[in-house]
Formats: structure tokens, sequence, C-alpha cells
């Protein structure tokens, strides 16, 4: 019997720096498989950084060859304007949920009652 591997991945914009994390997912159980990030304030001296230089990382990360595996991908932000968000989606052509602190918490939240329950 052969078993089904699926991947997953998610893309968490924290105001300058992103960071990208790919699960595998086997029998429901999620194994993280590659984490990468990347801060725009190593890469940019500016103080503003724009949607096109977070899509342009993005981008970059999405033509590695770890990605091409993963199926469904995520992204959200926070840090970062609702203007900002909606501009990375537009160029990426992927929804970006903008977190705000309640959603942050809510997160949190199920987050720590998945892992420890």
């Amino acid at each position: 019997m052969r078993v089904m591997i699926e991947y997953v991945g998610i893309i968490f914009i924290d105001d300058t720096e992103i960071i990208l994390r790919i699960y595998s997912i086997t029998d429901g159980q999620w194994q993280l498989v590659h984490y990468a990030d990347q801060d725009l304030l190593d890469k940019k001296r500016e103080k503003t950084i724009s949607a096109y230089d977070i899509a342009e990382v993005i981008a970059d990360l999405f033509s590695t060859t770890y990605t091409h595996t993963v199926v469904e991908w995520k992204i959200c932000a926070r840090g970062i304007t609702k203007e900002t968000a909606a501009e990375i989606a537009h160029a990426m052509g992927l929804k970006v949920e903008h977190v705000n602190r309640i959603r942050e918490q809510e997160l949190i939240c199920k987050g720590l009652f998945i892992e420890f329950w």
C-alpha cells in the first residue's frame, strides 16, 4: 500500500521578514520539511519596503526546487498595511490574509490547542 504524502506551504510576512515553512502531511501527521527566512532590511538599506520588494522575494522562493511539490500555499501578513497586503496578493495571484492582533491571538491559541491536546 502506498502512503500519500501531501506538501503544504505557508509564507508569513512579518513586517520586513519573510518566513517560508513547508510541511509534509502523512496520515494526519504534520512534519516541517523545509524552513527559510529572509529579512529585507538585510538586503535593502532603505527604511521603506514596498509590496514589489516582498513579492519579488516570494517569487524567488517559489522558483526553488523544494517548493515545486507543494500542493497548497497560504500567505499571511502582519506588520504591513492592508493596502500593501492587497498589492502583494494582486502581484502574486494568491490571497494574503492580513493578520491583526485578535486574529493572531486566535491562531496562536488554535496552534497551542492542536500541539498540546
